[in-house]
């Protein structure tokens, strides 16, 4: 119902909250099995009650768990306070007259009490459908509100609520005698998206205006069962660690049995010691006489029993491979590469399996592996595994790095060795013998000095000749290298012209060239040269921008001075509230306007709640038709998201009358 408040008028959506007698919470029976569920008694915790996905006002509604309005089975009165909590849309602010679910439907644009509400209650605890199918969520609610204006809509998301996809609309609910809802429950099935997913979350999204109508109770939701179809029963399924083995070898097994809450492995190694197991993952199972065995998995899980067989081939073995080889050196120094050659012997050795402790690579998988880097001194083990068709084996072998080195020799180089005033450039050592040590003096540079090997970021502010030099140094002596950097004068130039305008208009921009050179202005975008040489220009930015006035001296140097430009930028962003599409050549079709706009979503739906028309595209507007025939005359909703040119964004929704 409506209440009129005291002058300024507010109108409120309340509900009259009636204590009836709890009853006892039954379900119906069901062809499926449920796989999880909320009474929101001791779950508050797992949902976050206050997402903004739109304009919220001063007073704008809000969501709580409690027993405020407590839940009751369908199909019975609404209550209150009976110990049995709902999440439900509920009203704030000093307005607001009571608790439960009411809500303020606003104060119509009068600005004292401005309720429009755009608010999310997303579960934030995941729900594991991994194997599940025919998903259904089943709930018990409550609500009336205002068709298509004052609703709640149930969205699932499977990315972590990242995004969120609609699969049930608010319609206007039934009420009792008193005035209070009544409760119902419904059925909701689950597209094939949310099957199969290790993150499935629901939330409840309340939106309304603020046009002051609207009808009590708002919306509150209790008992939220997830079903899923009966399963079939489980999936036996396992992996051996091998199938093709020798008299005497032992082989574990990995079970890979899928299944509703598997409970039970029974397995059956024929041949094997020991012959059986409930283990989940066996280990160790041997076999001792040649010959092809079955080896059989009875899994069991809450839905029924299945099974599985594999062979096992034991074959007489000879006596396996004999693994060698010889490094390409025994005296090694710090950071020397070596190749190693196999010398191993075996019945048709298939399998090379190296470990170079200390080394880069530290394995390899080659007969003969090459160029094996041994950077620190010490002594390491490398060690070869051959395998052929009999078996396995491996030898260690070790060596020794020593510190063997000279002192280093100081090189470096540079992008360029003629630079202009105000230029920074970096430096790239080339010194060779491994220095450990870089020490690098700037003459009239900032910084002065670096201890990086290859320093970078190094500016020359003064003009003139300078020295660069590199000091290098290791465990074996120190060297050192000077070049010399010419830092050339700039070219001048005055330029003036700071000033501030309106976005969308124009600033006079204006430069004296003092030395000779060829001129440009930096950046050029949104410049119109008023006379020949452009040393008078308007500019018209969209955002605050410093203009370089610019000239290239005949040393390649490049002098600036600044005109500052500030822009103040507005969001003039809005849609018409009527159009006429008539083919008259005047407002035949409903577009975004305004300035410095980058990117829009733009959306257009009739009186039903149905989307006509979406665009992204600025330059595109709608004709007034849907499906390629005209729409009679009458009032749309409009919403738009948009992004403007200085990294803001926003969002706005209203109304627009087609005109024929």
């Amino acid at each position: 119902m409506e209440l009129s408040i005291v002058q300024p008028r507010i109108v409120f959506i309340m509900k009259r909250l009636i204590t009836l007698l709890l009853l006892s919470l039954t379900f119906g029976a069901s062809s499926q099995s449920q796989i999880w569920s909320d009474d929101f008694e001791s779950t508050a915790g797992d949902w976050n009650l206050s997402i903004q996905t739109g304009q919220n006002d001063s007073d704008a509604n809000i969501w709580v768990i409690s027993d405020e309005e407590g839940g009751e089975v369908p199909p019975n009165c609404g209550t209150a306070n009976n110990g049995d909590q709902t999440l439900h849309v509920s009203c704030q602010g000093p307005a607001c007259p009571g608790s439960g679910a009411i809500y303020n439907a606003g104060d119509n644009g009068g600005g004292f009490a401005p309720s429009t509400t755009n608010l999310r209650a997303a579960l934030t605890s995941p729900i594991s459908t991994v194997g599940e199918s025919g998903l259904e969520l089943v709930f018990d609610w409550i609500g009336v509100g205002q068709a298509n204006t004052d609703f709640t809509e149930l969205e699932y998301s499977v990315d972590g609520g990242t995004t969120w996809n609609i699969i049930w609309t608010q319609s206007p609910g039934n009420t009792c005698g008193g005035g209070q809802g009544l409760w119902a429950e419904e059925t909701v099935a689950l597209p094939v998206g949310a099957e199969n997913q290790a993150d499935l979350r629901f939330a409840f999204h309340w939106q309304n205006n603020n046009d002051a109508n609207g009808s009590d109770p708002s919306f509150a939701v209790n008992n939220l069962r997830l079903n899923a179809a009966s399963a079939l029963g489980p999936t036996a399924d396992f992996t051996p660690s091998a199938t093709d083995i020798c008299e005497g070898d032992c082989i574990d097994i990995t079970d890979n049995s899928t299944g509703n809450n598997l409970n039970a492995w029974n397995w059956t190694f024929n041949g094997g010691t020991p012959a059986s197991s409930t283990d989940q993952n066996p280990t160790n199972i041997c076999f001792n006489t040649a010959g092809s065995y079955d080896v059989t998995l009875e899994v069991t899980d809450d839905d029924g029993t299945d099974l599985a067989t594999q062979t096992i081939n034991v074959a007489t073995c000879n006596s396996g491979p004999s693994a060698d080889f010889t490094p390409g050196s025994n005296n090694l120094c710090a950071e020397d590469c070596i190749d190693f050659s196999d010398n191993s012997t075996g019945n048709g050795i298939t399998d090379w399996n190296w470990t170079f402790n200390g080394g880069t690579p530290a394995t390899s998988t080659d007969q003969n592996p090459t160029n094996i880097c041994f950077d620190t001194p010490g002594t390491y083990d490398v060690v070869l595994e051959v395998t052929d068709a009999d078996g396995t084996d491996q030898i260690t072998k070790s060596l020794t790095v020593d510190t063997c080195g000279s002192a280093p020799e100081a090189s470096f180089s540079t992008d360029t060795l003629s630079i202009c005033r105000f230029d920074c450039i970096s430096f790239t050592d080339s010194s060779s013998g491994n220095p450990t040590n870089w020490n690098w003096t700037f003459e009239g540079a900032s910084p002065a000095f670096s201890t990086e090997q290859n320093p970078t970021n190094i500016c020359f502010d003064t003009t003139g000749t300078f020295d660069v030099t590199l000091t290098v140094s290791n465990d074996f002596g120190t060297d050192d290298t000077t070049q010399t950097i010419q830092v050339m004068v700039l070219p001048a130039i005055d330029a003036w012209g700071d000033t501030t305008i309106d976005i969308g208009g124009a600033a006079s921009i204006e430069y004296q060239q003092i030395d000779p050179g060829t001129f440009f202005w930096d950046p050029d975008d949104n410049v119109e040269c008023i006379t020949a040489n452009c040393d008078s220009a308007l500019a018209t930015p969209l955002l605050t921008t410093p203009y370089y006035a610019s000239v290239e001296g005949m040393n390649g140097c490049i002098g600036r001075d600044t005109v500052l430009v500030t822009v103040n930028f507005e969001d003039v962003v809005d849609v018409p509230s009527a159009f006429s599409p008539n083919n008259d050549g005047v407002n035949d079709s409903l577009k975004v306007l305004g300035l410095g706009i980058v990117s829009i979503d733009f959306k257009i739906y009739n009186r039903y709640g149905q989307l006509v028309y979406e665009s992204e595209k600025l330059s595109e507007g709608w004709g007034g038709t849907l499906n390629g025939e005209p729409l009679n005359q009458g009032v749309f909703v409009w919403t738009l998201k948009y992004d403007l040119i200085d990294g803001t964004s926003g969002e706005k929704s209203g109304n627009t009358t087609l005109i024929k």
